[in-house]
């Protein structure tokens, strides 16, 4: 089994594996790109591109990306390595449409290479205010004191930044070190110079698709913000076209779980029923059984052992060797109340 996970949390993974009784692991530190084999990333994506590459335009990307530019725009340095990440975001930008044969031009690589990272980083910014509700404004003001001009003296802003949305904000390679006791940095130091022409005016507006809201609503689940993830699980339903069966399908069985929570039981089972009936298309038994089960539990705290039984005889039948839902039938038949 190969595992890839972020630094701060080794010691957590050592700590489970240990636990777990695990052979001895080997580990293997995942390091930026040297110049030179991201030379060799070009090169080879270029071919699978059909696309004809100079060296000297393969040199003007790599150093452009590893240049670090002050307030003023001078390069005041260059990193001894390349993040994958930024060479991604800025091949996307070069290649998206095949160039043709005119000469290259210094110039205009830099300028789209700036462009394809202030992009970047205006959609990351924005898709991770959207999912957290969080004006723009003032992101764009502690971005500016927390990030841009970390360690200058002043008033820390007053936005209303969570741990749930730095781990966002994380998970989206931006930053890092959210878990260290100085506070998150950017990842590169070569997306300072985008992010101080960010305006936060101008931001895209992210795209509303179903699969990524109901994915936010999951991560506001699980951050314990009930009242969030109801929120954007009810915008990607409004959004989901009826052939993503799946997902509205997942949808469903989200916003019956925040209703079971919050205690709107027939809400609750309502949602559980579509989410059966969605699954029951998709010939998925399993996730039909565990569906029913729901219904079987909510009917329980409801007081209606019948229908309770009756859903989880139903759901038993779909997946007969599932010990949960044998557990849960049999409190059915002997009148116990499922209450988790």
């Amino acid at each position: 089994m190969l595992l890839a996970v972020r630094s701060d949390y080794l010691d957590d993974l050592r700590h489970e594996v240990k636990n777990a009784g695990l052979p001895e692991c080997a580990e293997y530190h995942l390091r930026p790109l040297t110049p030179e084999a991201a030379a060799d990333v070009v090169r080879r994506s270029a071919q699978a591109m059909r696309l004809h590459c100079p060296p000297a335009e393969v040199e003007e990307l790599l150093e452009e990306l590893r240049a670090i530019r002050d307030e003023s725009g001078r390069v005041g340095r260059l990193t001894q390595a390349i993040d994958p990440l930024l060479l991604q975001v800025a091949g996307a930008q070069l290649w998206r449409d095949p160039p043709g044969h005119e000469q290259f031009d210094s110039a205009r690589l830099r300028a789209e290479v700036e462009r394809a990272l202030t992009d970047w980083c205006g959609r990351t910014l924005a898709a991770a205010a959207a999912e957290h509700e969080l004006p723009p404004h003032e992101l764009e003001s502690w971005l500016r004191h927390t990030l841009l001009h970390r360690g200058r003296t002043g008033t820390a802003p007053a936005a209303a930044i969570t741990d749930a949305f730095l781990h966002s904000l994380e998970d989206r390679h931006l930053i890092t070190g959210v878990r260290h006791s100085a506070g998150p940095c950017l990842r590169r130091q070569r997306l300072l110079a985008p992010l101080r022409r960010l305006d936060a005016g101008q931001w895209p507006s992210p795209p509303q698709e179903p699969a990524a809201l109901l994915c936010a609503a999951v991560r506001a689940h699980a951050a314990g913000e009930p009242g969030r993830a109801g929120r954007l699980a009810r915008e990607a339903a409004r959004v989901c076209p009826p052939k993503e069966m799946r997902v509205r399908a997942d949808i469903e069985t989200l916003l019956g779980n925040l209703g079971y929570e919050q205690r709107r039981l027939d809400e609750a089972a309502a949602r559980h029923l579509a989410a059966a009936t969605l699954f029951e298309a998709l010939n998925d038994c399993t996730s039909v059984g565990w569906a029913l089960a729901a219904i079987g539990r909510i009917s329980l705290v409801q007081g209606r052992r019948g229908r309770a039984i009756e859903h989880m005889m139903a759901a038993v039948s779909r997946i007969p060797n599932d010990p949960v839902v044998r557990s849960g039938l049999g409190q059915a038949l002997i009148g116990g109340v499922v209450d988790q």
